[in-house]
């Protein structure tokens, strides 16, 4: 645990100096099967650790991979938009390609698997159909029917046949069927109220506000389940408190989760956890408003 806590400090302590030596191949293997292996990669390669680090050639690797593969995302994502511009300006970017797009230092350095955006009832079809213009095929990897995704937050991933890409098209941030689904803060009318517009590649689109998608990613997390593949959402939410340009505003994290419970206690767990390695520098009311706006956690089973 304690290399992997100290090369996330590294991340934001504006030095590339982690030292490589730390890592055993155990917690190496975990960090490239995680998805940090570019960002590994961009906070060693100038140290001399890296010279001499077994590890050189697979970092090398990881972002040469990862350059393509996430070019190809990019791409895709920017066909999409010039389809239809007086749709496609609704599109709002989610997950890796909001962060990729605006945080981390170059886009390649957050790896995904597929492209996620939300887009309004009003402008779905539409969008559907621009998908279907360009030759996408809906395709489920798990052979799953149309029916099933009747059910869920995002219609039947839209599969790039070129390059591979999915593209998953949310009408709803989770599942309705899921507990967070209840929290106020989720409900479409605030997905449009914290969303604003912004700027990717000279293109018009929407991204949501950083204190908003520090709070749906935190969710994402915790409904997700998955520590191991959820170490980059932990990254994501390092990246939004510490370089987002807009400036992060705790006060107004607070306001978005005051009627949304279940929202509070899952960024209580995971402010807890940063708290207690050091990671940010949480102000003293913030984990206190948190708490009492919660009710699932107590002194005795949070970090």
């Amino acid at each position: 645990m304690q290399p992997v806590i100290l090369f996330l400090k590294s991340i934001f302590s504006d030095t590339k100096d982690y030292n490589l030596t730390l890592l055993d191949n155990a917690t190496f293997e975990y960090l490239l099967s995680a998805g940090l292996g570019p960002l590994l990669n961009h906070y060693t390669e100038k140290t001399s650790s890296y010279v001499k680090s077994p590890y050189r050639n697979t970092l090398k690797s990881s972002k040469f991979t990862s350059q393509v593969l996430i070019g190809n995302h990019i791409e895709t994502l920017l066909d999409i938009i010039k389809t239809d511009r007086e749709v496609t300006r609704n599109i709002v970017l989610l997950k890796g390609i909001s962060t990729a797009t605006r945080l981390y230092p170059e886009p390649y350095m957050r790896i995904m698997g597929d492209v996620d955006i939300f887009i309004n009832e009003a402008n779905l079809k539409q969008l559907k159909l621009n998908c279907i213009e360009l030759g996408y095929i809906q395709k489920s990897a798990e052979e799953l029917p149309h029916s099933f995704y009747e059910k869920i937050h995002h219609d039947m991933p839209f599969y790039n046949p070129e390059n591979g890409v999915c593209v998953e098209i949310h009408h709803l941030l989770f599942p309705p069927s899921s507990a967070i689904s209840s929290d106020d803060i989720f409900s479409s009318e605030n997905i449009q109220k914290h969303s604003h517009d912004g700027i990717f590649n000279n293109e018009k689109i929407k991204y949501l506000e950083v204190e908003y998608e520090l709070a749906y990613i935190c969710a994402h997390l915790v409904v997700e389940h998955n520590w191991h593949k959820g170490l980059i959402r932990l990254v994501d939410m390092l990246y939004l408190l510490y370089y987002s340009n807009d400036g992060f505003s705790w006060n107004k994290l607070i306001d978005c989760i005051r009627k949304s419970p279940l929202s509070a206690a899952y960024l209580y767990l995971v402010l807890s956890f940063f708290k207690k390695y050091n990671l940010v520098n949480i102000p003293v009311n913030v984990l206190s408003d948190l708490y009492r706006s919660q009710s699932r956690f107590n002194k005795l089973n949070v970090y």
